[in-house]
């Protein structure tokens, strides 16, 4: 029989995004109260929401391509595309990276391999899916493309 849990704490209407990694389950969501991004966790019961004091503009986009760190997406202030990593075990440094845009939805990010990754958004012009890729291996991040009319 599945475990039934109640997180207390309130969110937005945005969708939480989750990742597992190595043993515990990493939620992330948006604080209803304050706007920020939260994260609680589970390994065999479910932790208190721990606020990380950065202000998001919509739901969060997780993934984990290493068993040591995850790489959260959301959208900022003047609607671009914001990146913060949390490694696995430390605490949250705070760190941020703009990666530009002018996005209008939440993120979805996929990771199919080590190292590279793939995030997607609605643009300003409803029928436009934009799309940045990261790949470690060659370079970091690619310029943004238009992946029109879908």
């Amino acid at each position: 029989m599945a475990e039934t849990a109640i997180l207390t704490g309130g969110f937005t209407i945005d969708a939480p995004g989750a990742v597992w990694v190595e043993d515990t389950l990493y939620l992330f969501g948006r604080s209803q109260a304050s706007q920020n991004l939260v994260v609680s966790t589970w390994s065999t019961s479910w932790s208190s929401w721990n606020d990380t004091n950065l202000q998001i503009y919509s739901g969060p986009a997780v993934i984990a391509w290493d068993k040591t760190r995850i790489d959260v997406f959301y959208m900022g202030n003047t609607s671009q595309l914001m990146h913060t990593t949390f490694w696995v075990g430390q605490p949250w440094v705070g760190i941020t990276e703009d990666l530009g845009g002018k996005i209008t939805s939440t993120p979805s990010v996929s990771a199919w391999s080590y190292g590279r990754f793939d995030v997607f958004a609605k643009g300003t012009n409803e029928s436009n899916l934009w799309w940045k890729s990261y790949d470690q291996c060659n370079g970091g991040w690619s310029k943004w493309l238009k992946l029109s009319d879908i």
